[in-house]
């Protein structure tokens, strides 16, 4: 599950921030929508091509699952998360920054 969020923190946060700023903004905004599961802002800050192929409903009806169910339940623990930020490398014209 750990891997599903990196990989939507990943692809939302590359698609919305520029500099390097911006993506501390986006991420502090994506981590606290976490923190709240708060799953409609979790959606609006997901690279929408993340939830296109299984429809918004079915990708908000995911997310309530894996973060509410009585088997196990994914939770942040930390509000602030210590995110570590690498500097911005471009690579054929693509913007990287690796967060840790």
């Amino acid at each position: 599950m750990k891997k599903y969020f990196l990989l939507t923190l990943l692809f939302s946060l590359v698609s919305f921030s520029q500099t390097k700023e911006s993506l501390q903004k986006a991420t502090t905004k994506f981590n606290q929508a976490i923190f709240l599961m708060d799953f409609e802002d979790i959606k609006s800050l997901t690279y929408p091509k993340v939830y296109e192929a299984m429809g918004e409903t079915a990708f908000l009806e995911k997310l309530d699952q894996d973060f509410q169910n009585s088997e196990y339940r994914m939770r942040l623990q930390l509000e602030k998360v210590p995110f570590i930020f690498s500097e911005m490398k471009t690579i054929n014209n693509v913007t990287f920054c690796v967060i840790k």
